[in-house]
């Protein structure tokens, strides 16, 4: 309790010492040393520049992003399941691009797919197509965002 009150004596005998070093202190020439000093004002000063950093740092999220993956199995048919194909093969190849648009915060994502399944039967049964390909286009918008419009 002792040291919180000469915390606060010294703090109301600062000005005063202060004042009889350059003279009398106005409320202009206090504002203006604590503009000078102040680390809020310095921050406040540096928030542009450090803006201005942080959105050309981050400017790689709008770049485009490509992916690609590729898949391949291989099965026998377990002597448990009669219905299943004696052997299968299945190769997936799947690429795409995505954006990220900070201006809307929207995404636009593209993809590619294709799938070949190789099965054998025996006996053969019925026509199977082995080949299956698959187009997607998306584009995702936050609504709360952009309410006001696009």
């Amino acid at each position: 309790m002792v040291k919180v009150i000469v915390a606060l004596i010294l703090l109301m005998l600062l000005p005063t010492v202060w004042a009889q070093k350059g003279g009398v202190l106005s409320l202009h020439r206090y504002l203006s040393a604590v503009r000078q000093h102040h680390p809020f004002f310095a921050r406040e000063a540096l928030a542009g520049v450090l803006e201005r950093e942080q959105q050309r740092r981050y400017g790689g999220g709008e770049e485009w992003v490509m992916t690609a993956s590729l898949f391949y199995q291989y099965t026998e048919r377990s002597q448990i399941n009669p219905f299943m194909p004696q052997e299968q093969r299945q190769l997936a190849l799947n690429i795409g691009a995505e954006r990220l648009f900070w201006g809307s915060g929207s995404h636009l994502s593209i993809e590619y797919g294709y799938n070949y399944i190789d099965q054998r039967y025996t006996p053969p049964i019925g026509v199977f197509d082995p080949h299956a390909h698959l187009a997607r286009v998306t584009y995702r918008l936050p609504l709360m965002k952009n309410s006001a419009g696009i």
